[in-house]
């Protein structure tokens, strides 16, 4: 990415349950950027493997901010696009 604005659209243009990952590079860690619903609110979610806890963001220009603490911006390339489908289980359980 050369600009910031492409990041912002990048994460703008994300559905629910889709994952875009930033592969490693020789010097950065992995990044996992996942679009979720909690709390009827929309989050994005960022993971990072050797953090145990993960970001949480509804905002797109504080999600920009904590992603670029982690890795400079021409660093963020080819992400890889995930997408999950939701499961839903039933209450019942049968022993």
């Amino acid at each position: 990415m050369t600009n910031r604005e492409q990041i912002v659209e990048l994460l703008q243009s994300m559905q629910l349950n889709q994952t875009l990952t930033f592969p490693f590079t020789v010097n950065h860690t992995q990044i996992h950027i996942r679009r979720v619903m909690r709390a009827a609110e929309m989050y994005w979610v960022v993971e990072i493997p050797t953090r145990t806890n993960p970001y949480y963001s509804q905002d797109v220009q504080s999600t920009v901010d904590y992603l670029l603490q982690i890795r400079p911006l021409k660093q963020f390339k080819n992400p890889l696009k995930h997408f999950r489908e939701e499961t839903v289980f039933d209450t019942e359980f049968h022993a």
